[in-house]
């Protein structure tokens, strides 16, 4: 069996679908939603004709700033679309607030994590100079990340240079436990035997 996997955006999108090329897994297909799961009403029918192909379904979504909240909240909308989901995962790693911009911070090579560094004291001094200044999302960090290395081509990122990300940070464990288990074996332990 296969699995249509749907992701937030663009960006998650890339980022999976090189994480699944890394580990030679070519039985899931990744889908957006165009945002979180205030949209999935938009993708419902998609879901459906997938199911209906006889494609496995699971979502991947940004956990945010509350993972229990979050997961209430994805567990009630896919009960009011009455979505055939069968698995779930909140970035960046299932249990702690965040997002994909979270994991690929925590994949920056320990040669590179001093531009994270730049980055905070950047935030702690726009914090001291006026409360009242904004202070950069996630999304800016990485972007700044990125610009710095030289770690985006045109609008992507280069996640095949580990010179720019680790490929093998621990911080992707749980992601990639959910991706392996994403395999048609895994999904039906008897096509193994």
């Amino acid at each position: 069996m296969n699995w249509a996997l749907f992701v937030e955006g663009s960006s998650d999108q890339a980022f999976i679908r090189w994480l699944l090329k890394v580990m030679q897994i070519a039985t899931v297909r990744v889908r957006t939603i165009g945002g979180g799961v205030s949209k999935l009403e938009n993708v419902q029918n998609e879901i459906l004709k997938s199911h209906d192909k006889g494609d496995l379904v699971a979502l991947l979504l940004d956990a945010n700033s509350d993972v229990q909240g979050r997961r209430d909240e994805l567990e009630n909308e896919i009960k009011r679309l009455n979505l055939p989901i069968e698995r779930t995962f909140l970035l960046p790693d299932d249990t702690a607030e965040g997002d994909l911009e979270t994991l690929l911070e925590q994949m920056a090579p320990a040669a590179h994590r001093e531009v994270y560094r730049c980055f905070d004291a950047y935030e702690a001094c726009l914090r001291r100079l006026r409360p009242e200044y904004k202070i950069p999302n996630r999304k800016a960090r990485v972007y700044a990340y990125c610009e710095a290395i030289g770690a985006e081509t045109g609008t992507d990122k280069d996640y095949d240079d580990a010179t720019h990300w680790n490929p093998e940070a621990p911080a992707l464990a749980p992601l990639r436990t959910f991706l392996r288990d994403l395999r048609p074996s895994a999904a039906n332990p008897e096509t193994d035997q």
